[in-house]
């Protein structure tokens, strides 16, 4: 009889047990979604409410910008004011401002406190002035072309890269981010770099114009024999040199403009009468 009495104990307080963690369950899962309700309420507040509006240009920073202007960053992503800071497309905007050849990368971040967007540039900084078929522009060492107009009159005079390229095109980029390096650490000063025939690439440099033959082969040799060809300026006459032929590094050639004809003296002889 006692173990039929511990048996009805034991299976109501089994079913005490199932009311309860029913009920736990149910005030857990109440709990939940009173959460998630706030949460979406206080978004849905958050994207409406005036407060996180970008009223003015103003609450567009633009950062990391040299050479570029604030004012043409801002132009260039046409925002139309008021804005919903929540609403702004900052991955098409980034795509947007990414795809300038004049910006290297860009992050766009919106800040709540003050409300604002935060745009961090960072720009391609040009290491040579670009000339090729009437264009004109910027190298980077990257070899990206940037066209002159993206930086119109923000770029002085003083910051102009002192190094020129003519007739390059972008097929040649790959073989550029291995020239460029070479020439920058060059002990010879080069002033400009000749692409305009690929077969043979000319330079201009403080000994006179060099050429270096097909543009992909052997580059580095034909530099290093260009700079031991320095003590040529202390033999010959810089103004005489024609041009330095390093097509072949192993048999350089100098071909120097001929000599003037000697000037020679008229005499006139006078008798008396």
């Amino acid at each position: 009889m006692s173990d039929q009495i511990l048996s009805s104990l034991s299976l109501e307080q089994k079913r005490q047990n199932l009311r309860h963690q029913r009920r736990s369950k149910v005030w857990q899962a109440l709990g939940r979604f009173l959460v998630v309700s706030g949460l979406a309420a206080g978004l849905a507040w958050g994207m409406t409410s005036p407060y996180w509006t970008i009223s003015k240009a103003g609450q567009v920073e633009i950062e990391g910008t040299e050479l570029m202007s604030s004012q043409s960053i801002r132009a260039w992503l046409k925002l139309s004011y008021p804005l919903s800071l929540w609403e702004l497309p900052t991955h098409q905007l980034r795509a947007k401002l990414a795809a300038i050849p004049a910006i290297a990368d860009v992050k766009i971040e919106r800040q709540l406190l003050p409300p604002k967007v935060i745009v961090s540039i960072q720009e391609r900084k040009p290491v040579a002035r670009w000339r090729s078929h009437q264009q004109q522009g910027f190298l980077d060492a990257e070899g990206a072309i940037i066209p002159k107009n993206y930086y119109h009159r923000t770029l002085p005079k003083t910051r102009l890269p002192s190094l020129e390229v003519l007739g390059y095109e972008r097929q040649y980029q790959q073989q550029w981010q291995k020239i460029y390096p070479l020439i920058d650490n060059l002990s010879i000063k080069v002033t400009a770099i000749d692409w305009r025939n690929p077969s043979n690439l000319v330079l201009k440099s403080e000994l006179g114009q060099v050429y270096l033959g097909f543009y992909k082969d052997r580059l580095p040799e034909k530099l290093t024999a260009l700079v031991q060809s320095r003590p040529l300026s202390s033999k010959i006459p810089l103004a005489r040199i024609l041009y330095i032929d390093l097509s072949n590094p192993d048999a350089p050639t100098v071909q120097l403009k001929p000599q003037p004809a000697p000037l020679v003296a008229k005499v006139t002889a006078t008798g008396r009468d």
